[in-house]
């Protein structure tokens, strides 16, 4: 229905952080007038420098939606035993070949120490036509979650719908020639996890293709354990731990 933005940078008088600023204003205005998302408030926050040294690029937006149907309300959480689980969307994503995804990715900050390389393309008319489908999949019943892959990549995106629905997984990843963890954590665009009654695949993927959008069996619901490719094995109880003390270990360092 609407979006609010609030833009954080450094100090825009180095040519270096305008161009931050103004690339992400483009940016911000294309998905807007693709998406047809009035930006109805805003803030702007500059000169956000320690040491002279520039926070990271920060736009953050915010946006409201209205589910008219609270029966269409699906949620991210995986709920029922042995559901499939499905990925939709751009499973190699829409940019050149030599972009695997893993450019700015919070794995390559995590364990490399890096912030650079190339960011993943986004095709913006192929994100809205995405977005499009879930919401028919939802409104007809198909799917029973969906979850979006952003931050962490796929790895996150399957673990975070587990941790919320207090339930395993099963995954196996097609590699590609590209190793495990680029394929568990890449942060290319346009990819949705959803899960769904097998009986129903059949349906979803024939509305999938008439949306030209790829959708691809991945994994089922169940167990106590999340297992990709039958080579890493964590117990749901055991990524909990984690996803709600991390908070409280970054800050106590």
């Amino acid at each position: 229905m609407g979006l609010t933005d609030c833009l954080n940078y450094g100090n825009p008088e180095k040519p270096g952080i305008f161009w931050q600023f103004k690339n992400s204003i483009d940016g911000i205005i294309k998905a807007c007038e693709t998406l047809d998302i009035p930006v109805i408030s805003g803030n702007v926050s500059l000169y956000n420098e320690s040491f002279g040294k520039a926070i990271y690029p920060t736009p953050v937006i915010g946006t409201a939606g209205l589910i008219a149907d609270i029966r269409n309300l699906v949620g991210m959480d995986f709920k029922v035993h042995d559901d499939i689980i499905i990925l939709m969307g751009s499973e190699n994503g829409k940019g050149s070949s030599e972009n695997n995804g893993m450019g700015g990715s919070e794995f390559m900050e995590l364990f490399f120490n890096k912030v650079a390389g190339i960011c993943p393309d986004i095709d913006l008319n192929y994100e809205k036509s995405l977005h499009g489908l879930i919401i028919d999949l939802i409104k007809n019943g198909l799917i029973k979650s969906a979850h979006d892959v952003s931050t962490g990549g796929i790895a996150v995106t399957i673990a975070e719908s587990c941790i919320f629905g207090k339930t395993g997984a099963k995954i196996n990843i097609d590699l590609n020639e590209k190793s495990l963890l680029e394929n568990l954590y890449n942060e290319k665009q346009s990819r949705i996890v959803v899960s769904a009654d097998s009986k129903k695949f059949a349906v979803i993927r024939e509305n999938c293709e008439k949306s030209n959008i790829a959708c691809k069996v991945i994994g089922s619901v169940g167990g106590e354990s999340l297992i990709v490719n039958n080579e890493l094995e964590i117990n749901v109880n055991e990524i909990t731990k984690l996803y709600d003390s991390t908070i409280e270990k970054i800050m106590s360092k």
